[in-house]
């Protein structure tokens, strides 16, 4: 049967010792103070063995990656020791290369999404040849009456016949509001008289709910159609029946409007 052999603890030894080697440390000290030779011997073991050192420990290089787990032999006794190293690995990190290209693309596709998106909606001027900026307040301008601003943009190059995203054009936007100045300076600039939002309705259908007589004159005088009829099967005249402005409805009879 094989003893494993027993191996002696430095700190063990110091603890069983301590008196001695405290006496000792005394008298040696003395013996110097007074001039004289030294008293006591470097401290060795029973079995003439030689005092324990310390080996150095090795630094973990910067190179060395993460963590491993080995035992340590101990004399005989299981006595596993984990030692653990962090160290970055820009090949293993969780930001990689593929990674942020991947980011990258992923970013780029919601960019031209979203662009789309606002193009459908009327809102992105880079699709729609940077205009739809300007087409939006053209209609603004026509909504408020402010001839002025409409004149201006026109002259810009803005298109006459722009549209929202209600599908609103600036004519229609002038007939709703009762503006005559701003929806004749349209006219001027080539507006379509007959154009239709997405219910179908004209702007004569707007100035005729409304009753006002001047706008329905200068459409009709511009070659509105008085019988285009909307998604609900109505034209200007039932549109100016249902509102009992009869003064128009005298007008759009006598332009050969039928309900």
């Amino acid at each position: 049967m094989v003893v494993a052999a027993k191996t002696e603890d430095p700190h063990e030894f110091c603890q069983e010792n301590e008196a001695l080697i405290l006496e000792t440390s005394l008298k040696d000290l003395r013996s110097t103070l007074n001039g004289g030779p030294r008293l006591c011997a470097p401290l060795q073991t029973s079995g003439s063995r030689e005092p324990a050192t310390k080996e150095a420990i090795p630094r973990a290089e910067p190179s060395q990656t993460v963590c491993s787990e080995k035992p340590i032999d101990s004399g005989g006794m299981d006595k596993p020791e984990r030692s653990t190293r962090w160290t970055l690995d820009e090949e293993k990190s969780p930001v990689s290369r593929w990674g942020t290209e991947s980011l990258q693309r992923g970013l780029l596709v919601t960019i031209v999404i979203l662009a789309l998106l606002m193009s459908f909606m009327g809102g992105c001027p880079f699709i729609r040849g940077g205009h739809a900026d300007f087409d939006l307040r053209l209609i603004r301008a026509a909504e408020r009456g402010d001839t002025v601003e409409v004149t201006r943009y026109l002259a810009s190059g803005t298109d006459v016949d722009s549209k929202d995203i209600h599908g609103i054009t600036p004519l229609i936007a002038a007939c709703l509001n009762n503006h005559y100045r701003t929806a004749e300076t349209l006219l001027d600039n080539g507006a379509n008289p007959n154009a239709r939002d997405p219910g179908g309705e004209t702007a004569l259908m707007m100035a005729a709910l409304n009753g006002n007589t001047q706008l329905v004159k200068l459409l009709l005088y511009r070659s509105a159609d008085p019988n285009i009829r909307s998604k609900r099967s109505m034209t200007a005249l039932s549109k100016a029946q249902q509102a009992r402005q009869w003064q128009v409805v005298q007008i759009l009879i006598r332009a050969g409007g039928r309900p």
